[in-house]
C-alpha cells in the first residue's frame, strides 16, 4: 500500500492512496468474506457462494465500497500519523481509478480548524443599568391575576378578555371551504387567536346571538386558495364565559408569594425584572464582543468542517419545526424561500458558530483558564437549590455523573469562564 501526501494547505490535506493488485484483492476477499451472507446463490449455502460467483450475477464492483470503507477505517490513524496531518474528521474519498486490478483514491481531509486570534483584551462593553416600569410591574401582576381568576358563566354582552364558546362555519362567497367549520368551540376575545379582524367583532355579543363576521385573509396564508380573499364567517354566540380576577391587595400577595404586602411583592418583581434586563443586556453586549474578536481575528477552516456543521444545524432546524408539526416543505411555502436559500443562510450560521468556538477555545488556552473541583461544587449547589446541597453531597453528586454529561458541564463553564475574562480585561 502506498500513500503520499498531494498537496497540504492551512486547511486541507490531500492523500493519494493506492494498493497493487495483489493488496487490492487481498482486501476484496476481506470484504466478501464479511458480507457475502447477504447473497443467497443457488446452489449454494447462505454465505457459501464464491466471491467471483456472486460478482459475476451482481457486478464487479459488488464488494469495491465494503472493501474500500475497511480499508480507509483500518489504515486512516496510521497515514495521518506518519504524514503529520492533523485531521479532523473522517476524509471525504475520491476515486481515481477502481477496477478488479486497480485501486487509486485520492483521501481529502479536513485540517483541525485553527484562529490566529485578535485583540480581545481592553475592549470595554457598557451595561446600562435599566430599572423597571411601574407598567411592567402592573403587567407582572396581571398575569398573576388572569391565572388565578375565577370563570363565570354570564348573560352580559361580550368584551375583551371573554371567552366565546361558538359555532361557526366558513364560507367563500356561497361555497363552505374545508377547515372553516367547528362547533363549540372556545375564543378568548384578544387573543390573537383567529385572522385580524374576527374577534373584534364578536365583542358586545350575548348568548344566542348570531353573528356574520366578514374578514380578509392575509396574503401570506399558508393555504394559497384562501389567501388574500374575503371570506364570511357565520357564527353563534352559545356561551360567554368571563373571567372575574382577584383583587390586589396584601391578601393577594399572601396567597401569591412569601411576602406580607401588595408593596413588597411590588418591589421584588421590580428587582427581578431589572435583573432579567440586566441579563439580557450582558448577553447582547457580549454577543457584540465577541463578534468584533471575530472580525480581528484570521481563521483557517475547511470547507468540509462547514458543511459538516450545517448539516448538523439542518437536521436541528428539521427536528424543531418537527416538533411544531411542520415539514420543510410547508416551511419553505410559507416562508417563500428555497432549500438552497435556507441552507445558504445554516452554512452563515455554522460558519460563525465555528469561529465563536474557536475563539473562546484559544482565548481558555492562552489563559489558561480551567474549572477546579471547586466551581464544579458551586455551580451544582446553585443549579439545584431546592435541594439545599452541602459540599459534600454536591462533591458525591457530581462523582455519579456520566463521562459525557461532566465532560458538556466544565465546557459549559469554561466557555462562561472566557466570557467573564473578556469583560473583565
Amino acid at each position: 500500500m502506498e500513500y503520499t501526501l498531494i498537496e497540504k494547505t492551512k486547511t486541507d490535506a490531500k492523500v493519494r492512496l493506492v494498493l497493487n493488485d495483489k493488496e487490492w484483492q487481498k482486501e476484496l476477499d476481506k470484504a466478501a468474506a464479511k458480507t457475502k451472507q447477504k447473497f443467497d446463490m443457488k446452489g449454494f449455502s447462505k454465505g457459501k457462494a464464491p466471491r467471483k460467483l456472486i460478482e459475476k450475477t451482481n457486478g464487479e464492483d459488488t464488494f469495491y465500497q465494503e472493501a474500500a470503507n475497511a480499508l480507509i477505517q483500518d489504515n486512516f490513524v496510521k497515514i495521518i500519523k506518519e504524514l503529520k496531518i492533523e485531521a479532523f474528521g473522517y476524509p471525504f474519498v475520491e476515486v481515481n481509478a477502481v477496477s478488479q486490478d486497480v485501486f487509486d483514491i485520492m483521501l481529502n481531509i479536513a485540517l483541525e480548524p485553527s484562529v490566529e486570534i485578535g485583540k480581545y483584551k481592553g475592549l470595554k462593553i457598557k451595561v446600562p443599568e435599566e430599572k423597571a416600569t411601574d407598567k411592567e410591574v402592573a403587567e407582572v401582576l396581571s398575569q398573576s391575576q388572569k391565572r388565578l381568576a375565577r370563570i363565570e358563566t354570564t348573560k352580559n354582552k361580550s368584551k375583551l378578555g371573554d371567552t366565546l364558546n361558538i359555532d361557526f362555519a366558513g364560507f367563500d362567497g356561497k361555497v363552505q371551504f374545508q377547515g372553516g367549520t367547528a362547533t363549540n368551540f372556545d375564543l378568548e376575545i384578544g387573543s390573537g387567536t383567529f385572522i385580524p379582524g374576527f374577534e373584534e367583532q364578536l365583542v358586545g355579543k350575548k348568548v344566542g346571538d348570531e353573528v356574520d363576521v366578514n374578514v380578509t385573509f392575509p396574503a401570506d396564508y399558508h393555504s394559497e386558495a384562501l389567501a388574500g380573499k374575503p371570506v364570511l364567517f357565520k357564527c353563534k354566540v352559545n356561551e360567554v364565559k368571563t373571567k372575574i380576577l382577584p383583587e390586589l391587595n396584601d391578601e393577594f400577595a399572601k396567597d401569591t408569594s412569601e411576602f406580607e404586602t401588595l408593596e413588597a411583592l411590588k418591589a421584588d418583581i421590580k428587582t427581578k425584572i431589572e435583573a432579567q434586563k440586566k441579563h439580557v443586556n450582558m448577553q447582547q453586549q457580549q454577543g457584540k464582543l465577541l463578534e468584533s474578536i471575530i472580525e480581528s481575528s484570521k481563521f483557517n477552516i475547511s470547507k468540509q468542517v462547514i458543511e459538516e456543521e450545517m448539516h448538523y444545524a439542518m437536521e436541528d432546524f428539521q427536528r424543531m419545526l418537527a416538533q411544531k408539526g411542520l415539514s420543510i416543505q410547508s416551511y419553505l411555502s410559507y416562508m417563500k424561500k428555497t432549500m438552497e436559500e435556507v441552507r445558504q443562510m445554516k452554512t452563515e450560521e455554522a460558519t460563525q458558530m465555528i469561529k465563536m468556538r474557536l475563539v473562546l477555545q484559544e482565548i481558555v488556552r492562552k489563559e489558561k483558564i480551567e474549572v477546579t473541583e471547586e466551581d464544579l461544587i458551586d455551580s451544582v449547589i446553585r443549579s439545584l437549590p431546592d435541594e439545599k446541597l452541602t459540599k459534600d453531597a454536591a462533591k458525591k453528586y457530581i462523582g455519579k455523573l456520566p463521562e459525557e454529561r461532566l465532560h458538556h458541564i466544565k465546557n459549559e463553564m469554561l466557555v462562561r469562564k472566557a466570557f467573564e475574562f473578556i469583560t473583565k480585561n
